[in-house]
């Protein structure tokens, strides 16, 4: 098969995405032919053989191109595999233009993605599902800067608390508040990322991050990676190439998170990051295009990981058009 790799793109987290993009390439290569997409951060489409290596991104543009129908512009693609990270990507709009081209594609479907990127649409969908989340308080920009101390007044979760800005990832803009000052102080950074910002109470727990695959119908489950850390930074994750502990099986938080899958209307592969306090679970987020695509979490070869991938994401054969008469029989046809 002739499969693409989209990655980069405006977002705060366009390098993560480049390292996940190569990643998934090198892998791939060995498997099909596969054409390099990189989305620069004006979002432009480039494709070039020599993107395969981070190093190239320096010193070569690429050649220019778009998708269009069936693929890119004198390139036809049996699939696409969307490896793009954060705000204005990730949330399924990668997604929707290959839909529009029908392209067939890894990504989680379009209205799954814009909820689980919103870290406050998320926890109110799971909330009102029955699913267990840390308590939350939304913060909107608009009304933050009008007065803060207003708002200030509002929260009632303990500190210390966690700031997070309400659509990144990768843990960028993201703090933990032990007073007042701080708090205030790492809302206002949150803003610099974000419109709309999430305060977390701070758990004393256990975290988790286990992958699932499937469609609407079934489902599979990787291993579980326990967190050993209380605040996972970016620098834990990309500079200090921070792994956790060894992978488990725990069949209480496999038999959640898969409740949780289906009841997100979820498909492809996404992460789950989970807390364990006592005997009690909690879903903090779900990552519908996590680095590597939680590729290190699958007991699987890479053969079987990606087929696995391709089957899942495949479309299921509904009707898209409905046979009419409506406007030949109408005035408004005939008088033209």
């Amino acid at each position: 098969m002739k499969i693409g790799v989209v990655f980069g793109g405006n977002s705060v987290e366009h390098d993560i995405s480049i390292i996940t993009g190569t990643i998934i390439m090198n892998k791939l290569r060995e498997l099909h032919e596969v054409i390099p997409l990189y989305l620069n951060k004006n979002n432009e489409l480039f494709t070039s053989k020599n993107f395969f290596e981070i190093d190239n991104f320096k010193k070569e543009k690429g050649k220019r191109t778009d998708f269009v129908h069936g693929g890119i512009k004198k390139e036809h693609l049996d699939h696409v595999m969307i490896c793009v990270h954060g705000k204005d990507l990730e949330d399924g709009n990668i997604k929707a233009v290959l839909d529009f081209y029908q392209i067939p594609n890894s990504g989680v479907n379009l209205i799954a993605s814009a909820v689980c990127q919103d870290k406050i649409f998320f926890k109110d969908v799971l909330k009102s599902k029955g699913f267990l989340v840390p308590e939350y308080f939304e913060i909107t920009k608009g009304v933050w800067f009008n007065n803060y101390q207003a708002v200030l007044e509002q929260i009632e979760i303990a500190y210390p608390i966690v700031v997070k800005p309400s659509t990144l990832g990768s843990s960028i803009g993201i703090n933990i508040s032990k007073n007042k000052r701080e708090l205030i102080e790492h809302i206002s950074l949150a803003f610099k990322y974000d419109s709309s910002v999430i305060l977390e109470e701070f758990l004393e727990k256990e975290e988790f991050e286990i992958a699932v695959m499937g469609n609407g119908d079934e489902a599979i489950l990787s291993e579980v990676k326990k967190i050993d850390a209380d605040f996972f930074s970016f620098k834990d994750k990309y500079e200090n190439k921070y792994r956790g502990s060894k992978l488990s099986q725990d069949q209480k938080l496999e038999e959640l998170v898969k409740k949780a899958y289906f009841s997100l209307r979820l498909n492809g592969v996404v992460r789950f990051d989970c807390f364990k306090v006592g005997e009690q679970y909690y879903i903090n987020e779900v990552n519908t295009i996590p680095g590597n695509l939680s590729r290190n979490l699958w007991n699987l070869s890479d053969e079987e990981f990606f087929n696995n991938l391709f089957k899942y994401s495949h479309k299921k054969e509904i009707i898209t058009s409905f046979k009419s008469s409506f406007l030949y029989n109408s005035k408004f046809y005939k008088n033209k």
